[in-house]
């Protein structure tokens, strides 16, 4: 299989496991870059020819995707590394990361407490329709 075929794999199965777009030619318009982008993030696929157990990162590849992300008008920004296999490991910035972890402790609280509401004042049709539209978002 050729680079490009493996490549191009890679961003499909970013592109369904997140429910974003791919860019067309992989970013080889002078208006779109990257190769994988939603409404908020930016990503940038990098996959290894040979399965392999170690990957060489650039500090560049995290500088042009921020740049290019933010050409593309978006604030976040992830590199997406493949080892070969069909697994993708995302590095991230710090700052992104730090939201992102919040962001679940919100949802896992918001999820603990429509529990606790259960017992309170929710009946089961109440429960599964707030459970249903949280779902919806996750």
């Amino acid at each position: 299989m050729e680079k490009k075929e493996k490549a191009k794999i890679q961003e499909e199965r970013i592109a369904e496991k997140l429910g974003i777009n791919e860019v067309v030619g992989s970013g080889a318009t002078p208006f779109f870059k990257g190769d994988n982008i939603g409404d908020y993030i930016f990503i940038e696929a990098k996959i290894k020819m040979k399965e392999s157990k170690s990957i060489k990162v650039k500090k560049e590849w995290l500088e042009k995707a921020k740049d290019q992300a933010e050409s593309m008008r978006r604030n976040n920004y992830a590199v997406a590394i493949s080892f070969g296999d069909s697994k993708d490991y995302f590095i991230v910035e710090d700052e992104f990361m730090i939201g992102l972890y919040n962001s679940l402790e919100v949802v896992n609280n918001i999820l603990e407490d429509v529990g606790d509401l259960k017992e309170n004042i929710l009946d089961d049709e109440e429960e599964k329709i707030i459970k249903k539209f949280l779902r919806k978002y996750l």
